[in-house]
């Protein structure tokens, strides 16, 4: 239950920055970096089934929160994106695929979403540059570093993090209307998985 408190704690904290000025697009940053974080703690405290239905009610509760455009610190931002009520699915989906088999695969499938896309995002908000793909060559190049720490820091070997981070940075910037929420974690931790047998 105080887990679910922290996630509400969050999305409040990121209304009150929104009431002190803070860009939309940054709040929901905010939410989506510190949630991340939240989840990757969840096998700590949880059953893989209560982790599945909290990440279903919550894929619902954005769904109509984006569609009635409530909480406006994550709804708020001028694009059209899909990513808010994404984001707890895709991560449903993760530890519904990877959680049974190796937790690790699923924290990293959550670590991968929560800091290389939000800094790919910031850098690439940021930092005027040519495009790659369908988003900014800083944005992604921050991406693959941000990747590529998180991989060699679970084991994986350099070459092949660069390699994995490079994969997932073309999908991540092939991606639009959020669904890099969904395609990067199970991607990411698809290469993870497979980088154990």
């Amino acid at each position: 239950m105080f887990l679910i408190v922290l996630l509400l704690l969050i999305f409040l904290v990121g209304e009150v920055l929104l009431k002190l000025g803070v860009e939309p697009e940054f709040t929901r940053k905010f939410s989506h970096l510190f949630a991340g974080v939240v989840v990757y703690f969840f096998p700590y405290f949880l059953s893989l089934n209560s982790a599945l239905s909290i990440g279903v009610l919550f894929a619902v509760l954005f769904f109509f929160l984006e569609k009635y455009a409530f909480l406006k610190s994550v709804t708020g931002v001028s694009r059209k994106t899909k990513g808010s009520y994404i984001m707890p699915l895709a991560l449903s989906i993760c530890a519904f695929l990877y959680w049974p088999r190796s937790v690790t695969t699923f924290q990293i499938s959550v670590i991968l979403l929560a800091f290389s896309d939000t800094f790919a995002f910031l850098v690439g908000y940021c930092v005027r540059s040519p495009m790659f793909i369908k988003k900014s060559l800083a944005g992604s190049l921050s991406f693959i570093v941000v990747s590529t720490f998180v991989y060699s820091s679970f084991g994986v070997m350099l070459p092949f993090s660069i390699f994995y981070s490079f994969i997932l940075s073309v999908i991540e910037a092939s991606s639009l209307n959020g669904t890099d929420n969904l395609f990067v974690p199970i991607a990411g931790g698809a290469l993870y998985f497979f980088s154990l047998l």
